[in-house]
Protein backbone atom coordinates (compact mmCIF):
# COMPACT_ATOMS: atom_id res chain seq x y z
CA UNK A 1 0.00 0.00 0.00
CA UNK A 2 1.28 3.50 0.62
CA UNK A 3 3.86 2.40 3.19
CA UNK A 4 6.22 0.57 0.81
CA UNK A 5 8.54 3.45 -0.04
CA UNK A 6 10.61 1.63 -2.68
CA UNK A 7 7.48 0.62 -4.60
CA UNK A 8 6.02 4.12 -4.35
CA UNK A 9 9.28 5.61 -5.63
CA UNK A 10 9.29 3.18 -8.57
CA UNK A 11 5.73 4.16 -9.47
CA UNK A 12 6.63 7.84 -9.30
CA UNK A 13 9.63 7.31 -11.58
CA UNK A 14 7.44 5.80 -14.30
CA UNK A 15 6.76 8.20 -17.17
CA UNK A 16 3.26 9.67 -17.00
CA UNK A 17 2.65 8.20 -20.48
CA UNK A 18 2.72 4.69 -18.96
CA UNK A 19 0.10 5.75 -16.41
CA UNK A 20 -2.01 7.19 -19.23
CA UNK A 21 -1.91 3.84 -21.01
CA UNK A 22 -2.66 1.79 -17.90
CA UNK A 23 -5.71 3.47 -16.34
CA UNK A 24 -8.95 1.53 -16.55
CA UNK A 25 -10.98 4.51 -17.73
CA UNK A 26 -9.26 6.54 -20.39
CA UNK A 27 -10.53 9.98 -19.46
CA UNK A 28 -9.30 13.29 -18.07
CA UNK A 29 -10.59 12.51 -14.58
CA UNK A 30 -8.59 9.27 -14.27
CA UNK A 31 -5.45 11.01 -15.50
CA UNK A 32 -5.72 13.91 -13.04
CA UNK A 33 -6.34 11.43 -10.20
CA UNK A 34 -3.12 9.59 -11.17
CA UNK A 35 -1.23 12.88 -11.26
CA UNK A 36 -2.57 13.79 -7.81
CA UNK A 37 -1.60 10.40 -6.37
CA UNK A 38 1.90 10.70 -7.84
CA UNK A 39 2.28 14.15 -6.28
CA UNK A 40 1.02 13.01 -2.89
CA UNK A 41 3.43 10.12 -2.79
CA UNK A 42 6.45 12.03 -4.05
CA UNK A 43 9.11 13.44 -1.77
CA UNK A 44 8.26 17.00 -2.87
CA UNK A 45 4.55 17.61 -2.31
CA UNK A 46 4.62 21.31 -3.12
CA UNK A 47 2.06 21.00 -5.92
CA UNK A 48 -0.57 19.04 -4.01
CA UNK A 49 -3.05 21.91 -3.48
CA UNK A 50 -2.86 22.98 -7.12
CA UNK A 51 -3.43 19.41 -8.30
CA UNK A 52 -6.29 18.97 -5.86
CA UNK A 53 -8.00 22.02 -7.35
CA UNK A 54 -7.20 20.78 -10.87
CA UNK A 55 -8.81 17.43 -10.03
CA UNK A 56 -11.99 19.07 -8.72
CA UNK A 57 -12.14 21.38 -11.75
CA UNK A 58 -11.60 18.46 -14.14
CA UNK A 59 -14.48 16.58 -12.53
CA UNK A 60 -16.75 19.63 -12.94
CA UNK A 61 -15.75 20.02 -16.59
CA UNK A 62 -16.04 16.37 -17.65
CA UNK A 63 -18.67 14.80 -15.40
CA UNK A 64 -21.39 14.84 -18.05
CA UNK A 65 -19.25 13.15 -20.72
CA UNK A 66 -19.42 9.58 -19.43
CA UNK A 67 -21.97 6.88 -18.78
CA UNK A 68 -24.13 7.22 -15.69
CA UNK A 69 -22.34 4.42 -13.80
CA UNK A 70 -18.89 6.00 -14.21
CA UNK A 71 -20.37 9.38 -13.29
CA UNK A 72 -21.99 7.89 -10.17
CA UNK A 73 -18.68 6.30 -9.11
CA UNK A 74 -16.86 9.62 -9.46
CA UNK A 75 -19.48 11.55 -7.49
CA UNK A 76 -19.80 8.94 -4.71
CA UNK A 77 -16.14 7.93 -4.45
CA UNK A 78 -13.61 10.24 -6.17
CA UNK A 79 -15.04 13.60 -5.13
CA UNK A 80 -15.41 12.64 -1.42
CA UNK A 81 -11.84 11.27 -1.51
CA UNK A 82 -10.59 14.63 -2.78
CA UNK A 83 -12.35 16.35 0.12
CA UNK A 84 -10.59 14.01 2.55
CA UNK A 85 -7.22 14.79 0.95
CA UNK A 86 -7.91 18.53 1.16
CA UNK A 87 -8.19 18.21 4.94
CA UNK A 88 -5.06 16.05 5.12
CA UNK A 89 -3.07 18.57 3.08
CA UNK A 90 -4.34 21.36 5.33
CA UNK A 91 -3.40 19.37 8.45
CA UNK A 92 -6.98 19.82 9.72
CA UNK A 93 -7.65 16.77 11.92
CA UNK A 94 -11.23 17.70 12.77
CA UNK A 95 -12.07 18.46 9.13
CA UNK A 96 -10.29 15.28 8.03
CA UNK A 97 -12.41 13.12 10.34
CA UNK A 98 -15.60 14.90 9.26
CA UNK A 99 -14.86 14.45 5.54
CA UNK A 100 -13.70 10.87 6.13
CA UNK A 101 -16.98 10.04 7.91
CA UNK A 102 -18.95 11.49 4.99
CA UNK A 103 -16.81 9.64 2.43
CA UNK A 104 -17.26 6.37 4.35
CA UNK A 105 -21.03 6.85 4.46
CA UNK A 106 -21.09 7.41 0.68
CA UNK A 107 -18.83 4.38 0.20
CA UNK A 108 -21.26 2.27 2.22
CA UNK A 109 -24.27 3.57 0.29
CA UNK A 110 -22.58 3.09 -3.09
CA UNK A 111 -21.47 -0.47 -2.35
CA UNK A 112 -24.84 -1.44 -0.82
CA UNK A 113 -26.91 -0.67 -3.92
CA UNK A 114 -28.58 -3.02 -6.34
CA UNK A 115 -28.19 -1.50 -9.78
CA UNK A 116 -30.03 -2.50 -12.95
CA UNK A 117 -28.05 -1.83 -16.12
CA UNK A 118 -29.59 -0.90 -19.46
CA UNK A 119 -29.21 -4.51 -20.66
CA UNK A 120 -31.27 -5.74 -17.67
CA UNK A 121 -28.31 -7.13 -15.72
CA UNK A 122 -28.75 -6.58 -11.97
CA UNK A 123 -25.52 -5.75 -10.16
CA UNK A 124 -25.50 -6.63 -6.47
CA UNK A 125 -22.71 -4.36 -5.27
CA UNK A 126 -22.83 -5.63 -1.68
CA UNK A 127 -21.44 -8.94 -3.00
CA UNK A 128 -18.48 -7.26 -4.72
CA UNK A 129 -15.32 -7.67 -2.62
CA UNK A 130 -14.02 -4.30 -3.84
CA UNK A 131 -16.48 -2.57 -1.52
CA UNK A 132 -15.86 -4.62 1.62
CA UNK A 133 -12.91 -2.41 2.56
CA UNK A 134 -12.68 1.26 1.51
CA UNK A 135 -9.21 0.77 0.01
CA UNK A 136 -8.64 4.30 -1.23
CA UNK A 137 -9.85 5.73 2.07
CA UNK A 138 -7.53 3.31 3.88
CA UNK A 139 -4.68 4.74 1.80
CA UNK A 140 -5.79 8.29 2.67
CA UNK A 141 -5.97 7.38 6.37
CA UNK A 142 -2.44 5.94 6.18
CA UNK A 143 -1.20 9.17 4.60
CA UNK A 144 -3.05 11.16 7.28
CA UNK A 145 -1.45 9.07 10.02
CA UNK A 146 1.99 9.56 8.44
CA UNK A 147 1.33 13.30 8.62
CA UNK A 148 0.33 13.28 12.29
CA UNK A 149 -3.47 13.20 11.91
CA UNK A 150 -5.39 10.63 13.93
CA UNK A 151 -8.34 8.76 12.49
CA UNK A 152 -11.09 8.81 15.12
CA UNK A 153 -13.53 6.66 13.16
CA UNK A 154 -13.72 2.93 13.76
CA UNK A 155 -15.38 0.88 11.05
CA UNK A 156 -14.83 -2.45 9.29
CA UNK A 157 -14.29 -0.41 6.11
CA UNK A 158 -11.02 0.92 7.66
CA UNK A 159 -9.37 -2.04 9.42
CA UNK A 160 -7.12 -0.71 12.16
CA UNK A 161 -4.41 -3.27 11.45
CA UNK A 162 -4.13 -1.85 7.91
CA UNK A 163 -3.99 1.73 9.18
CA UNK A 164 -1.30 0.78 11.69
CA UNK A 165 0.63 -1.31 9.17
CA UNK A 166 0.47 -4.22 11.60
CA UNK A 167 1.23 -7.18 9.37
CA UNK A 168 2.90 -9.26 12.11
CA UNK A 169 2.03 -12.91 11.71
CA UNK A 170 0.37 -12.47 8.33
CA UNK A 171 1.74 -14.40 5.34
CA UNK A 172 3.95 -12.25 3.12
CA UNK A 173 4.27 -14.74 0.27
CA UNK A 174 1.94 -17.14 -1.47
CA UNK A 175 3.16 -20.46 -2.81
CA UNK A 176 1.70 -21.51 -6.14
CA UNK A 177 1.95 -25.11 -7.22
Amino acid sequence: MTRYRKGVDQLNEMPLELHKNSVIHEDAISLVMVKLLREMLSHDMSGQFALLQEAKQTIKEHIGEMDKFREEYILWNDLPLLNVYAMIFGRDEEGYNKELAEALELHKEYWSQEVTHDNGHVELRHRDWKGWIAWRLVAAACIARSNGLMTKIQTPYLPEWLLAGDFEGLPTTVEVE
